[in-house]
């Protein structure tokens, strides 16, 4: 899919912010278990993770199965 496709489900800012080359980003995962904090965790100080905390937004999303 093509930015020009986005149009329709994003909002002017998004756009906007796209073009401008700002980035937001997701990290999603499931989670099977009871112990969520101890998940979350393990998630983020997993390799890696420290780079995405240097941009604007991070959406982390864990999902029960």
């Amino acid at each position: 899919m093509e930015l020009v496709d986005l149009k329709n489900f994003s909002s002017p800012l998004a756009i906007e912010n796209a073009v401008n080359g700002s980035r937001a980003y997701i990290a999603a995962f499931s989670v099977n278990g009871q112990q969520y904090d101890r998940i979350f965790k393990t998630a983020i100080e997993s390799d890696g993770f420290e780079k995405l905390l240097a941009f604007p937004e991070l959406y982390i999303i864990g999902v029960e199965v």
